[in-house]
């Protein structure tokens, strides 16, 4: 078995109390998910959510396990919303995400609009399968 060189990867941040850290993370995780936000009552960015926002992106190509496939340098590989700029993607902060109050931290799949709406319809066709077979079984 060949050993596989693991992709190196470089984490950047972003506070939301800044434009584009407030943007970026309303684009990955969506407007529920940053108003879901304890928000600031002190100081000078009063009324601004409170947290960073971090993402990690491959600095190397190569092969991410536990992402299921291969990535190319500058993919992003993950986002989450942490209490402070250090903060590690386990201890992520806690808020309103696809339907439901989760850790908010998320792989490409379910980021951006386009995972949110992947992650819409998969609920939406298990919730008709269940009713499908609900129905089965009351008709049986």
């Amino acid at each position: 078995m060949t050993r596989r060189t693991p992709v190196l990867t470089t984490t950047q941040s972003a506070d939301l109390s800044t434009p584009f850290g407030l943007e970026w993370a309303t684009k990955l995780f969506g407007e529920e998910a940053v108003a879901s936000l304890p928000i600031r009552t002190v100081g000078k960015n009063k009324g601004c959510p409170k947290g960073h926002i971090i993402w990690e992106k491959a600095a190397t190509a190569g092969y991410v396990p536990h992402l299921g496939h291969a990535v190319t340098v500058g993919s992003l590989m993950g986002a989450w919303i942490g209490g402070s700029n250090q903060t590690p993607r386990g201890a992520a902060m806690t808020g309103k995400w696809l339907g439901r109050v989760q850790t908010l931290a998320g792989s490409p799949y379910y980021l951006f609009e386009q995972g949110r709406a992947r992650h819409a319809a998969e609920v939406a066709a298990n919730e008709a399968r269940i009713a499908e077979e609900r129905a089965d079984r009351e008709a049986a």
